[in-house]
């Protein structure tokens, strides 16, 4: 005789089987009961179309996604934390890295060596000197000025310079009073001599000036650098004193003069 199977949704007071309960059924394939369904104590699978694992389920769907969210949680927590735990070590929440400036490597930048300059010869400081003083003579102002440096221009305009020798017919340079000496340092030499100057206001009077020049580089170029003079006072010629022509004086005999009287010959017995 068949015993009714306690299990079976059709008997009275049927138990379901738990999972971890002595009676479960051993595993094997499910077990169909007469209604053509799995028993109570069986899971259903759930129904979906062929070929698919079944149909996801509204409570599913639901579980994955609180899932995904409390990760989300998780990881915005982290987030937050390490950003609060490299906020105070930098000095707040949000602060930004200083970054040290990158500094460019310094390029030597090469100085161009200024090229020695000739020293000044005695022959060329003089030949210097004595050309200002033909141009002035020559009443070619203009090339005596350009002879001189900018420094000595800028007190001495062009017009003032062509004033102070507008009256100056002539000027001859002693050449025997030609004397170059060093100056204050290797770069300057001074050029002493005299001229005779004749003016035009007076040329029979004839003006002796001693002037010292100095010569010296500017702008790698040959000027003179100073002009200093100075008049030398004429002396006047003495004129000569006329001569006396001596005159005869005759001679008157003085009252003491006694003649001389030869005495006479005395006559013999």
């Amino acid at each position: 005789m068949l015993l009714p199977d306690d299990n079976s949704p059709t008997v009275p007071n049927a138990q379901v089987a738990r999972p971890g309960q002595l009676n479960a059924p051993p595993p094997g394939p499910p077990v169909i009961d007469a209604t053509g369904k799995a028993p109570i104590w069986q899971v259903a699978r759930p129904q979906g179309a062929a070929g698919v694992g079944g149909r996801n389920t509204v409570g599913s769907f639901g579980l994955g996604f609180g899932i995904a969210m409390i990760v989300l949680a998780v990881m915005v927590l982290v987030l937050v934390i390490a950003l609060n735990v490299n906020g105070k070590k930098g000095g707040g929440l949000g602060a930004v890295a200083t970054v040290a400036p990158t500094i460019a490597p310094t390029q030597n930048v090469l100085t161009p060596t200024a090229t020695a300059l000739p020293p000044i010869s005695n022959d060329t400081a003089t030949g210097l000197a004595t050309q200002f003083y033909l141009n002035i003579s020559s009443q070619n102002l203009q090339n005596a000025y350009n002879l001189l440096s900018d420094s000595y221009q800028a007190n001495q305009t062009i017009q003032e310079f062509q004033q102070q020798w507008q009256d100056t017919q002539q000027v001859t340079v002693d050449p025997n009073s030609i004397k170059v000496t060093p100056g204050s340092d290797n770069s300057n030499v001074l050029v002493k001599l005299s001229y005779i100057q004749v003016t035009k206001s007076d040329p029979t009077a004839n003006n002796t000036v001693n002037a010292t020049l100095k010569v010296g580089y500017e702008h790698n170029n040959l000027r003179i650098l100073s002009v200093d003079t100075q008049v030398v006072p004429s002396t006047p010629t003495p004129q000569p004193s006329p001569t006396v022509a001596p005159t005869d004086v005759p001679t008157t005999p003085t009252a003491t003069d006694t003649p001389t009287v030869s005495p006479s010959p005395t006559p013999k017995a």
